[in-house]
């Protein structure tokens, strides 16, 4: 009896290190797993064109891209900023935009800021995703149309916030979204010659009266022009 008693606890030890052992080779099995599982940083955010040189009062466009770098997203949220004393936004066009949906679309001129919340799910609600179909061919977001409101000489950059998401879109319902974006790139531009500063107005300028030769001087004031602010 003492002997079976023996061979009892013998094989209930075996069976509990057995169990045990299936138990904590699952958790990290999923541990792995579940860290293999969270995607590589490979999405790059940029502006096209990066660099240029645009006259005072004329208007140019500049297109912000998209590198997903292989990943494949669902959505983005980002924030770009401009100095509001040289640059002005006149509108946002979206035509041609990689993304199905923007749930923000907005710019403030007072505050230099366009704010953007896009999705590639349509406005029915059928998901979708992208991908760029190869690395170094950015997809389009969004159409920026700028008014240069400082003068020659001014030098002017526009930029990525830092906090910036380019989510990835799960296969099923449930799966966890990660913020793949690696990298963004930002754009610099010079304001040109083109209706800079204008010619001085004259001052002490004389004048004839038509029939008496009245002298008159002009005195011409500096002042300040300034364009609206939307």
């Amino acid at each position: 009896m003492q002997s079976s008693l023996k061979k009892f606890l013998t094989v209930s030890l075996i069976v509990v290190i057995a169990a045990g052992a299936a138990v904590g080779g699952w958790f990290l099995y999923r541990t792995l797993t579940g860290r293999a599982a969270v995607p590589e940083k490979t999405a790059v955010l940029s502006i096209d064109p990066a660099t240029g040189t645009y006259d005072y009062g004329k208007t140019f466009s500049a297109d912000l891209k998209i590198d997903t770098g292989g990943g494949t997203i669902g959505s983005v949220k980002t924030t770009i900023h401009f100095d509001k004393d040289v640059l002005e936004v006149q509108s946002l066009d979206d035509n041609g935009s990689v993304f199905k949906n923007f749930a923000g679309k907005a710019y403030d001129n007072q505050k230099g800021e366009i704010r953007i919340m896009a999705s590639t799910t349509d406005v029915f609600g059928e998901k979708h995703s992208y991908k760029t179909k190869s690395s170094g061919s950015p997809g389009q977001m969004l159409k920026v149309n700028f008014k240069v409101k400082a003068t020659k000489g001014t030098t002017t950059k526009v930029s990525y916030d830092k906090e910036s998401y380019v989510n990835t879109l799960g296969n099923k319902p449930g799966d966890p979204s990660y913020n793949i974006l690696k990298e963004t790139k930002g754009a610099t531009y010079t304001i040109g010659e083109g209706g800079g500063e204008g010619i001085d107005p004259p001052t002490n300028l004389q004048a004839k009266a038509a029939d008496a030769q009245v002298k008159k001087t002009l005195n011409y004031d500096d002042g300040e022009t300034t364009s609206p602010v939307n």
